[in-house]
């Protein structure tokens, strides 16, 4: 008789975290339950781990790769050999709550027409510390879901379950699009069955040092706009609608910034070519090209900020008249962040100095009132008079 649940979870030289991924599996409150686990080429004693995990427990069924294939590969081996009509994941370096199998294999029970089912993800450090973040919106039903899907990856991929019959059906995962693999399979998957999410947190997603190279990243939003390409076509034969055409752009722009930071010029060029393709307006208007900026810009640290930029503008987007001003008011906001900061711990001549940059790349920050109210303090404080939060002080003294 087949398990209630297959879990499925593919490993390369995991062994700093294995024990919690597998144990939050082991001791999970379904117990009706087979953990298949492929060792994919691991050579830090991995392989020696698992075998003594699996001699205690017979729920375990080991399939070791002779060489590292991939996580896209070992996954669908992983599938191939899993007996269970519903499927879950797990990766070997993240924490299943006790109940997450449950609770999804008795929702998958009452909702016959989801065949994707997702948990909601906390995200925790190398100790388990949680951190907050904003990268999985707290979507539940299957039409929010469905839009957010055309925009992001909204869905964990170590968090899923799936009805066996309908991940077969699709095909599994495509090798060929990792590390968006995931990506790509809840695509395909959206359009033949509804997809949900569970609300409460029941699987910790943990955030590493051994997080993705800038390389993998280029490549992974590379993949990741081709399987929104993909799908875009396969669901309006090549005419989306002009929102979708622009997140399609957005995607293909942001695989071109960072391959440019990773110094794959000519990866960057072809990605840049095929945002105008899907959006002949992108460098016209420049309003994907800013976001893009302003994302990485604004929520990563750059060693150089003002180096990244001009290079951005001189080697990577066309020299249009958008562009230039979109370069002015670029540096603009990176001259008068400087300002702002160095205002704020009062370093008068560092401050002076990106105030005056930043208005001769963007004069509009003279209409700015942060901008006045620190020269109205200075001034001020130079005039000696005193300052009205002193006055208030002293008179309260009085």
């Amino acid at each position: 008789m087949s398990p209630r649940v297959s879990v499925v979870m593919a490993v390369h030289n995991g062994l700093p975290f294995l024990r919690q991924a597998v144990e939050s599996i082991l001791h999970q409150t379904l117990g009706d339950l087979e953990f298949v686990i492929v060792d994919d080429g691991s050579q830090d004693g991995t392989w020696e781990a698992l075998q003594r995990w699996a001699a205690t427990d017979s729920r375990i069924r080991l399939l070791r790769n002779q060489r590292n294939l991939g996580v896209a590969e070992a996954r669908n081996r992983g599938i191939a050999a899993a007996s269970a009509d519903y499927l879950a994941c797990q990766d070997a370096d993240d924490e299943s709550h006790p109940r997450r199998l449950e609770l999804q294999a008795d929702f998958l029970d009452a909702h016959p027409e989801v065949g994707l089912l997702a948990a909601f993800p906390e995200l925790v450090d190398e100790r388990g510390v949680p951190l907050a973040s904003d990268a999985y919106p707290r979507l539940v039903d299957n039409d929010r879901l469905q839009a957010q899907l055309l925009e992001s990856n909204c869905l964990c991929a170590g968090s899923v379950a799936f009805r066996a019959g309908v991940l077969r059906l699709v095909g599994g995962y495509d090798q060929t699009l990792a590390p968006s693999e995931d990506y790509d399979l809840w695509l395909r998957m959206a359009e033949v069955t509804h997809i949900a999410c569970l609300p409460d947190a029941l699987y910790r997603y943990r955030q590493h040092d051994s997080s993705a190279s800038a390389q993998q990243r280029a490549l992974q939003m590379r993949n990741k706009a081709v399987a929104l390409e993909r799908a875009l076509l396969r669901r309006y034969a090549g005419h989306p609608p002009t929102n979708l055409k622009r997140s399609l752009a957005k995607d293909f722009v942001r695989g071109a910034y960072l391959a440019h930071v990773a110094g794959e010029g000519s990866a960057a060029a072809e990605l840049l070519a095929r945002a105008s393709e899907h959006a002949p307006s992108v460098f016209v208007l420049g309003e994907v090209v800013e976001e893009v900026i302003d994302h990485y810009l604004k929520r990563e640290t750059v060693a150089d900020p003002f180096g990244l930029a001009e290079s951005l503008f001189s080697q990577l987007f066309p020299p249009t008249t958008h562009m230039k001003r979109l370069k002015a008011r670029t540096l603009g906001r990176l001259h008068m962040a400087e300002f702002f900061e160095a205002a704020e711990q009062e370093h008068p001549n560092i401050s002076e100095w990106h105030l005056l940059a930043g208005l001769r790349a963007d004069p509009r920050w003279l209409l700015n009132r942060g901008v006045w109210a620190i020269g109205l303090r200075r001034r001020l404080r130079h005039s000696g008079l005193p300052s009205a939060a002193a006055t208030i002080r002293d008179r309260g003294s009085d």
